[in-house]
């Protein structure tokens, strides 16, 4: 743990070491030490420092000494990290309340990075609360993080002091920087930065949206309301929330700054709404770039606002990065505008010291870009072999082809490109008229140099082919012909054994095509139990030779010798969920794998059973022996007052999990009717949900909390989940409540899936006696209504009967009826379409008549793409690939 205090937060760049006085022959010492990583060397430097300070009563040298005694002691045992917190806390003690503030920003940034370094430990442990641990090497995390905000109020408190202080007065510890004296001259300022920073990463760690919009909500404030310039954010009120604790800093640094001078105010804005952007997906997609360019125009007479613009385009929409390959008119129109804002940027400040910022982004978006795609594997027939060159700021390319075995040069192309800009992305098609069977290579050379790309290569080859694992130690190869589908008989799949990167590879074997294209291969006898060993194979047929090595499917680094004679071991107990106190009773079965095909159960064998508390702490331990039949049973007494959480149950490697909570059994429940339609973003929902006991009393009067939650419907989409709502509400007469909010408009960003996001309603019902339960619902809401899926299988058999179904569902799962037209395509190695085979129609209240025609079509891979339309019209298309 290394703490920094050496970093002005307006500092633009790094300035030399600070004069040390009559210390700094001392410290130029500890630095040639520190250099020669001497670490007791130096120690005793620093020690002999320490004391000077001490008796010259020259608190920030005290303080620089002791970060690098903390320092070096670390360096010499890792072990060694805590003895600073004491040592500090000593020395405010006998400090002035300047110092004293000094001190307390130093003792939250050590606390965090205490909590980081050790993070992976620390999470697992249960919050304790109501105490604190003398050690710390026992504190939760919610501990440190109250300690890190504690000190972090108290290093701002006294406002007075603070802004009549300088920050040149601790010049030893604070790096001044170019710009800070200007922009930040008071400790005041300076430590309300650090606050900031070292809270924001409070925030940012805990709950990510949930926690931080139920704060914003219990004060009446949303998300929207926080887009506003400095006076209207000045208005609001944070204090009292942990959550809200950076965003009362930031009010309090804006309060101080919107009297002296507008660049750091202006800073302090950019700032404010990047932490903003962070903690909120709706007003990064919403508000962020909003608030930036009201900010630009406020500024834009002084030539800092620079900054302003170079926030703008770190923004996703106007990140020259976010466009590879953009050509869409939405991309094209975001392109134009961060080209014209760094243009009036250089152009209109050119003299401001930072430009190069503008000018950097401004060169990185016009450099020239060229990137060539195709097939890596065409058939001969196919007389015009189609490539695509991406490229920007490009005017002409030179493409040579060679013969990878000879190196001869096949073919040679120009082609004279015209890009429309300078900084847009465009794209060329281009054909070789070649049908030679072989391997070629690819090289570019753009505007007359060669490109510094990897070359691209492509195989003219007859040949496409399946393998599959058919059935223990067997595979089959099937080998057709590329364009027609026909079987190739006579084909060549040989086997090599080879090490992971692919070298020094060893023929093991080879097997020919029958006339169905078909070749099976038995490994038993040939694939072994060697380490680093890698088994693949090649396909050729005369000089249509395919040099690529492929894995088999499924196993990469083959076992056909599984370690027999380990016990395998069951757990089970006899609940999931426990309160202290209580007893759990446990019963172990313990089995052997005597060879591939049998096991036997394990009498007779003496285990130590063990139990682990949520920290991972042992609880207790007992020796148990299994009977004539494997097993034993046992039982273990939860200790009472102890930890709840997740406890274990442990046997060799194998656990068993389970709960341990404070609990009563519930005398009521909540539940929720079904919505009966479907919903739009902006619509109003009304939710019903309802309280009554088991006994079917309904709950008068009762107390409902209600927290709503939106996150993405498809996974590979996620997002973090961001409370929309929240409020509370009464049971009616007959135990029913109704929530009603109205559903966000959708900020999703995405054009290349259909937008739909899942909203979880969780509702609390606290009855007359105080007893709280809780119920869910959840809902989904789509730019589209319904979603279609279809029964086929990836790998299809032409000779099953298995029949064919199209199912449609609403968002919330159930089935609807939809009618639409179903295509199927060829596709290329690549997976992009070649050429449509068929269409039709298809109903969901039928059969789909697919497979007669899946048996017509040649064995190869095929597309297909079903194409309906949701109750609103709203156009639905599912895609599904199948060999």
């Amino acid at each position: 743990m290394l703490l920094l205090f050496s970093i002005a937060t307006f500092a633009q760049t790094p300035q030399t070491r600070s004069s040390m006085n009559k210390y700094e022959q001392q410290w130029k010492q500890v630095e040639g030490f520190d250099k020669q990583d001497l670490p007791k060397s130096a120690t005793k430097v620093v020690n002999d420092i320490l004391q000077k300070a001490i008796a010259e009563k020259n608190t920030p040298q005290v303080i620089k000494s002791l970060i690098y005694k903390n320092k070096y002691k670390i360096a010499i045992d890792q072990n060694e990290s805590t003895q600073i917190f004491a040592e500090l806390d000593s020395l405010m003690q006998n400090t002035n309340v300047v110092e004293q503030s000094i001190l307390h920003s130093m003792l939250a940034e050590l606390y965090l990075d205490y909590y980081d370094n050790n993070s992976w430990m620390i999470r697992q442990r249960t919050d304790i609360t109501g105490f604190v641990p003398e050690d710390i090497k026992e504190w939760s995390k919610n501990i440190f993080q109250d300690k890190a905000l504690f000190h972090l109020s108290k290093s701002v408190e006294n406002y007075t002091y603070l802004t009549a202080e300088s920050t040149k007065s601790y010049k030893d510890i604070i790096d001044l920087g170019n710009d800070s004296q200007r922009l930040c001259p008071t400790l005041y300022c300076f430590l309300l930065n650090r606050a900031i920073d070292l809270s924001s990463r409070i925030t940012l760690e805990n709950e990510r949206g949930t926690a931080f919009q139920k704060a914003l909500q219990a004060k009446n404030i949303q998300i929207k309301d926080l887009a506003v310039q400095t006076p209207d954010f000045l208005k609001f009120d944070f204090s009292g929330d942990d959550n809200l604790s950076t965003l009362n800093y930031f009010r309090k640094l804006l309060q101080v700054q919107g009297s002296g001078i507008n660049e750091a105010l202006m800073l302090t804005e950019i700032k404010r709404n990047q932490y903003l952007s962070n903690r909120s997906e709706t007003y990064r997609n919403n508000y962020s770039a909003d608030f930036l360019f009201t900010l630009y125009k406020k500024n834009e007479a002084h030539d800092y606002s620079v900054e302003i613009i170079d926030a703008i385009t770190n923004l996703e929409p106007y990140n020259i990065y976010s466009y590879y390959r953009g050509t869409n008119e939405k991309n094209a129109d975001n392109l134009d505008k961060i080209y014209e804002l760094l243009k009036t940027g250089i152009d209109k400040y050119p003299n401001y010291r930072r430009i190069d910022i503008l000018k950097n982004k401004l060169f990185e978006l016009q450099r020239p870009f060229a990137e060539l795609t195709g097939p890596a594997i065409y058939h001969p027939g196919n007389k015009n072999k189609k490539f695509k060159l991406y490229y920007k700021n490009i005017k002409s390319a030179t493409i040579k082809v060679t013969d990878k075995k000879t190196g001869a040069l096949v073919e040679t192309k120009n082609i004279s490109l015209s890009p429309q800009k300078t900084y847009t992305y465009e794209d060329e098609e281009f054909t070789l008229d070649m049908n030679k069977i072989g391997e070629y290579r690819i090289t570019a050379s753009y505007d007359g140099k060669k490109s510094s790309d990897p070359p691209i290569d492509f195989t003219i080859s007859e040949l496409a082919h399946f393998a599959r694992v058919s059935g223990d130690d067997q595979y089959e190869f099937y080998v057709v012909d590329r364009l027609t589908g026909t079987p190739v008989q006579d084909a060549v799949i040989t086997i090599y054994s080879t090490n992971w990167n692919n070298k020094n590879a060893v023929r093991l074997s080879s097997i020919k095509t029958d006339s169905r294209g078909l070749a099976v291969f038995n490994s038993k006898d040939i694939f072994t139990q060697k380490n680093n060993k890698r088994y693949v194979y090649r396909i050729s047929k005369g000089n249509d030779i395919q040099s690529e090595n492929k894995d088999f499917p499924y196993h990469y680094n083959y076992n056909s010798n599984p370690s027999y004679g380990q016990d395998y071991i069951s757990i089970l107990t006899d609940r999931s969920i426990y309160r202290p106190g209580q007893t759990v009773y446990f019963k172990v079965i313990s089995m052997k794998q005597v060879d591939k095909n049998t096991s036997r159960l394990n009498p007779n064998q003496y285990y130590k059973i063990s139990l682990y508390n949520v920290n991972n702490q042992l609880v207790s331990e007992q020796s148990m022996r299994t009977n004539d039949f494997g097993s034993l049973a046992g039982e273990f007494v939860l200790p009472q007052g102890g930890l709840t959480g997740q406890y274990r149950i442990a046997v060799e490697n194998s656990s068993q999990y389970f709960s341990v909570e404070e609990y009563k059994r519930p005398t009521f429940q909540i539940t929720f009717d079904k919505l009966d339609k479907t919903y739009a973003f902006g619509d109003e929902v009304k939710i019903t949900g309802h309280a009554e006991s088991f006994s079917g009393v309904k709950l008068q009067g009762a107390t409902v909390e209600y927290n709503i939650v939106k996150s993405s419907f498809l996974r590979w989409m996620m997002t973090s989940p961001e409370t929309v709502d929240n409020g509370i509400v009464t049971t009616k007469d007959d135990g029913s409540f109704e929530i009603v909010f109205t559903i966000p408009q959708n900020d999703s960003r995405r054009g290349w899936f259909n937008t739909i996001f899942n909203f979880h309603v969780q509702a609390s019902v606290t009855d007359l006696n105080g007893e709280t339960q809780s119920g869910d619902y959840n809902f989904a809401v789509g730019d589209v209504s319904m979603i279609l899926s279809i029964n086929l299988p990836e790998q299809v058999d032409k000779n099953s009967d298995n029949k064919i179904r199209v199912t449609a569902t609403n968002l919330s799962g159930e089935p609807v009826t939809a009618n639409g037209t179903y295509t199927i395509y060829s596709v290329l190695p690549n997976d992009s379409i070649k050429d449509k085979i068929s269409t039709g129609n298809f109903s969901t209240d039928s059969e789909l008549n697919l497979m007669n025609e899946i048996r017509r079509l040649p064995s190869a891979k095929y597309l297909l793409v079903l194409e309906s339309k949701d109750d609103k019209g709203r156009d639905v298309t599912s895609r599904n690939y199948f060999v």
